[in-house]
Formats: C-alpha cells, sequence, structure tokens
C-alpha cells in the first residue's frame, strides 16, 4: 500500500495522522510509504513531518501552492505499490482497522476501482460548524441510501483508496472537483466505485 496525503497548513492534526497510520493493523498488505506533499504550506507542517522518524514516510516540500488535483497527479505518479490509499491531512481514522476494512473489496473484487470510506462528523464547538455538521449528516443519511452508497456523492475525498489499474490511468484536471471526476473516470473505465461503511474516518468540519 501506498498512502498519499496531500497537505496545507496542518500542523495541528498531521502527527495525529502519521501516528495513527502506524499503529494501523493489517492482515492483508503492508504499508510500503507515505507521500506527503505540502502544497505551499505555510506552518509548521513539514517541521513536524521531518521530525517523525519513520523511513516509509517521504516528506515532499513545494513551496509554490498548485492546488489538490495537480498534488494528487503527482502522488499518483509517485506511487509504486498495489493499492494508493488517499488521505485528507485533517482527518484520522475512527480505528486501529480503519486502512484493512478500507483495501480488503479491492482484494476481493478486481473490478472494483475505488473504495470510499464511511466519515463520522465530530462535535461541533460553535453554531456555524453545528450548522455544517447538521447538513453533512443529512446528506450523509440521503445519500447512503441510493444504491447502497455505491453513487458520486459518497465518493468524497476525505478518504479513498484505488487500485493500481486506476490509479496509473487517473489525471486530475483543474477545472472540476477531484472527488467526483474521480468517480465518473472509475466507471467510464469500465470499474465499480464502492462505498465501505465500516471503514470510517474522524472529521470536524470547517
Amino acid at each position: 500500500i501506498t498512502i498519499g496525503i496531500p497537505a496545507f497548513n496542518e500542523e495541528k492534526n498531521i502527527k495525529l495522522l502519521i501516528e495513527s497510520l502506524q499503529m494501523q493493523k493489517l492482515q492483508s498488505g503492508v504499508i510500503k510509504e507515505i507521500i506527503v506533499i505540502s502544497d505551499g504550506s505555510t506552518d509548521n507542517t513539514v517541521s513536524i513531518l521531518r521530525s517523525i522518524k519513520d523511513s516509509r514516510l517521504i516528506v515532499i516540500d513545494r513551496k509554490k501552492r498548485v492546488g489538490l488535483n495537480q498534488t494528487q497527479n503527482e502522488i499518483a505518479k509517485r506511487a509504486k505499490n498495489d493499492i494508493l490509499v488517499m488521505l485528507d491531512a485533517d482527518i484520522l481514522p475512527k480505528d486501529s482497522l480503519f486502512l484493512e476494512k478500507l483495501i480488503v473489496p479491492l482484494l476481493e473484487d478486481e473490478n472494483i476501482g475505488i473504495v470510499g470510506a464511511n466519515t463520522i462528523s465530530q462535535p461541533s464547538r460553535n453554531l456555524l460548524e453545528r450548522i455544517l455538521v447538521n447538513s453533512h449528516e443529512l446528506k450523509q443519511f440521503m445519500y447512503s441510501r441510493i444504491k447502497g452508497g455505491n453513487n458520486v456523492y459518497m465518493c468524497h475525498g476525505r478518504a479513498r483508496a484505488f487500485s493500481k489499474e486506476l490509479y496509473t490511468k487517473i489525471t486530475w484536471p483543474d477545472n472540476c472537483p477531484e472527488d467526483a471526476y474521480s468517480y465518473f473516470f472509475c466507471v467510464s473505465k469500465g470499474f465499480t466505485f464502492v462505498f465501505n461503511r465500516k471503514a470510517s474516518i474522524l472529521f470536524r468540519s470547517p
């Protein structure tokens, strides 16, 4: 498995995320590399990453910000393994079996191109955040009932696993949302997207 993490000013969470990945329990795969690209960060994201002792960790400090889509393109080109797990830098796996649960569908069915993770909102701290959390929970409630969650709305960018057959072919353009593009690219190439409710991540709304 290659883990790919685009990061921009994520000093508050990036170390927690890497540590949680280091604690993942895997039976069906091995993390061979963790590629983190800092996309023009102006905080301590890079210095925190470089303080972490892990031979699998590859830190790329891009001084000029080019955006999420191009950062993901670079990660996909650098990845060398059978599965690419792309993670947002501001999330945390719910438990130590997150990666195992996320990749299993890819190993069981070669027709699956992308597996999307379930998202769990963290408790809100103010009125605006509560509104955003309620909106997210309502949309997820509705979208997860369309085709069992196997639809474009559940192919969000927070956490996905890509098969090698798919991630070596995809190039994200700059002029569209990368998550929806990855879904439509997946199905246009004859692969299937699967939403995996068992593989959950934690995230906090703005």
